[in-house]
């Protein structure tokens, strides 16, 4: 998955399930959770620190 959607944070995590064609959040939200072992809003907050 390209991580460019969680930096622009202009967009909203449901906005970005939406994009990446997941039907609902909580899916696009486990299935990151297990790519990257935390939850897009977590993933996100992180980046942001750097």
């Amino acid at each position: 998955m390209n991580l460019r959607y969680l930096k622009n944070s202009d967009l909203s995590i449901s906005q970005i399930t939406n994009l990446l064609a997941y039907k609902e959040q909580p899916s696009f939200n486990r299935s990151f959770k297990l790519w990257t072992g935390l939850t897009p809003l977590e993933w996100r907050n992180q980046a942001m620190l750097q």
